[in-house]
């Protein structure tokens, strides 16, 4: 028997879906003006907090100008300096909350106050303070004291910097152990031994790539930095096979003809680059040289293969191949160094560099497991690969933003 739904029921459902949805809403609404709220609450916060220490800063240049050193410290220690510290590093969380400017104003006065007092080691502890959060300003726009502390003694370079890269490059590709379908028959006909065996000596326009990616790069000092610089790597190299089948002859009887087939392979690759580098830099006034050394780590994200012949005279069973996929014929991951050299240049707010990098890789990065595990590529081309290192040659360019920056003695 047919069970006929109840009028209530259906109505009971319809206005739970009803209600609930104007619930949902109600909710949503009101965490998105609580959020509002919030951030206003926070943007008010700063703007007092801001409002306090510029006037804190407006007290302590007329205390310096009336020379009331003590009280220019005193005012530091007071509202800017945590109370239970005896050490000049540790402030009030509010303070570094307040905008950049406003505390290097604050600083300014205090190194000024502990040079004039004479006590320049804990002045030169705020002077460094003070460049790092004026980076750009010149030290010819400081006091006469300021200056020449901060040009002969210090040198501000960005602390932390992050970025993008771009560029080109050029694979050369080596068999360490060969590999083959089909081997020539030994005495039947004029046969090269040598001519199954891949070529690799293509020319070089078959073999550029390009790199793509982001900078992560931290001075460790005046010289030295570490940076890591994931990219996306994109590479190809390019191999010809030759076969030959010849007539044979049988009792001065020649059976079948001569064919000959010329096989260009080309492989593409994209590849997860996980490179860390230590960065040395040279300190000139303009343009900066470097050199760096590293290690990588590359994993393979695809890879696929094209083919192209010519047969003399055609054979229907050749075909070309656009894209064949053979990722499983290549290992998931491998490992080498770099070295490289660049020259950097800096401008008011970022940096620009152009290098130029080698790189090795260690291991094959063939899988021997799965070579023969790509049968249209075996059968149909008689083609298997053989184990393979590559080496990189590339360019890039790279831009970088500095998030923050120190003082260095020189």
């Amino acid at each position: 028997m047919k069970r006929t739904p109840q009028p209530g029921r259906r109505n009971r459902g319809y206005r739970f879906r009803k209600w609930s949805g104007r619930l949902f809403t109600f909710f949503f609404l009101l965490f998105a003006v609580s959020l509002s709220f919030a951030r206003l609450s926070d943007e008010t916060v700063l703007d007092i907090l801001n409002e306090k220490y510029r006037t804190i800063a407006e007290q302590m240049r007329r205390s310096y100008d009336k020379g009331d050193l003590n009280d220019v410290i005193d005012l530091y220690n007071k509202h800017c300096r945590k109370e239970d510290s005896e050490t000049a590093g540790k402030e009030k969380i509010e303070f570094r909350q307040v905008k950049k400017q406003i505390r290097a104003d604050i600083y300014q006065w205090v190194v000024l106050s502990y040079m004039t007092l004479d006590m320049p080691e804990v002045g030169d502890f705020y002077l460094r303070r003070l460049l790092a959060l004026r980076p750009y300003a010149g030290t010819e726009n400081y006091w006469l004291s300021i200056r020449n502390a901060a040009g002969k003694k210090y040198y501000t370079a960005p602390r932390l910097l992050l970025g993008f890269k771009g560029g080109v490059n050029v694979t050369a590709a080596h068999p360490v152990k060969r590999f083959s379908v089909i081997n020539p028959a030994f005495g039947f006909g004029d046969f090269d031994d040598f001519s199954y065996q891949k070529d690799y000596s293509s020319a070089i326009g078959h073999s550029w790539g390009t790199q793509w990616g982001c900078i992560f790069e931290y001075t460790l000092t005046k010289n030295l930095s570490v940076a890591f610089q994931p990219c996306i790597r994109y590479m190809k190299f390019q191999y010809v096979s030759r076969y030959k089948w010849d007539k044979v002859e049988i009792k001065g009887i020649y059976y079948g003809t001569t064919t000959t087939a010329k096989v260009t392979h080309d492989q593409f690759f994209y590849y997860l680059e996980l490179p860390v580098l230590l960065k040395y830099r040279f300190l000139t006034r303009k343009f900066q040289p470097y050199v760096q050394i590293g290690g990588i780590y590359r994993v393979l994200e695809s890879a696929a293969k094209s083919l192209h012949a010519v047969v003399e005279p055609k054979v229907e069973a050749f075909r070309d191949i656009t894209r064949l996929d053979v990722r499983k014929q290549f290992t998931w991951g491998n490992g080498g160094f770099l070295v490289g050299a660049g020259i950097g240049f800096d401008t008011r707010g970022a940096r620009l560099e152009v290098e130029v990098n080698y790189k090795h890789v260690f291991n094959n990065i063939v899988d021997g497991d799965r070579r023969f595990d790509n049968p249209e590529l075996m059968f149909a081309f008689y083609d298997v690969f053989d184990d393979i290192k590559v080496n990189n040659w590339d360019i890039s360019v790279k831009f970088l933003l500095p998030l923050s920056f120190k003082a260095f003695r020189r």
